[in-house]
């Protein structure tokens, strides 16, 4: 039977989200605990942990005599607390990730087994992407969402019975008429105005927004001005495997 599913990043706290909180209290729209865990993978198995306290990081009891293990732990408290005094000091460095671990000595194991998996997890790069974040900008996320914190980190949330609850929910206390899975073929900008074609028919419009991706409005957008092409033609895109499970 149909099961209704929300993918991608679908989770929020208060303290990230003040906006995003309100508009669920205004809506009144009912959320539930979730949780923010991490579990890593590699080799098909051969090597795996996750972030669950200690029983999660020796996951895998021969992880127990295992240097590299330890190596692994005493980076990550390292790193932590080198992160934590960067963002005290109020530091802008201009460097990217992978200088700054190297400057303050990281191990390997650390890097490619902390540091790639995390990143490449949250915002779905590649391992040579993860490690070319701007430091700041990386040190700086980690810490706001409390990912510096080894206890009092933030209580995730997620909407409850999924998206579509406050989809309905801003459907039914908003004015407005709406269309879903229609053949939109073309926008067209003429004597400032937007005209939206819809299977044969031309809609004139004062303003269009388009909450689509750059290539997307790129092969949408009939008569597209240049400077906006080379902006959107610069967007990059990877594809990524999802896999949907119910294993706890």
């Amino acid at each position: 039977f149909p099961i209704n599913v929300d993918t991608g990043f679908i989770v929020y706290n208060n303290n990230n989200y003040p906006n995003l909180t309100n508009f669920f209290n205004k809506l009144n729209v009912e959320s539930i605990d979730s949780h923010m865990s991490l579990s890593i993978s590699l080799n098909n198995g051969e090597y795996e942990y996750s972030g669950s306290g200690l029983s999660g990081i020796f996951g895998q009891s021969k992880n127990i005599i295992n240097i590299d293990q330890w190596k692994l732990i005493y980076d990550i408290l390292k790193f932590k607390k080198l992160a934590s005094k960067y963002i005290e000091a109020n530091h802008n460095t201009k460097n990217n990730l992978e200088q700054w671990l190297i400057k303050n000595k990281f191990s390997n194991i650390f890097i490619k087994k902390y540091i790639i998996p995390i990143s490449s997890a949250i915002w779905s790069c590649s391992n040579k992407d993860a490690l070319l974040f701007p430091t700041q900008a990386f040190l700086y996320f980690f810490y706001h969402h409390g990912l510096l914190n080894l206890k009092n980190r933030p209580q995730w949330k997620t909407v409850k019975n999924g998206s579509r609850e406050y989809i309905n929910k801003v459907i039914k206390n908003s004015n407005f008429t709406y269309q879903t899975n229609t053949n939109l073929k073309s926008i067209e900008t003429k004597n400032n105005s937007v005209y939206v074609e819809i299977d044969n028919l031309k809609i004139k419009y004062d303003h269009v927004i388009m909450a689509c991706h750059a290539d997307q409005s790129i092969n949408i957008i009939k008569n597209i001005d240049k400077n906006i092409y080379s902006i959107l033609k610069n967007f990059k895109f990877s594809e990524n495997n999802i896999i949907l499970h119910s294993s706890p």
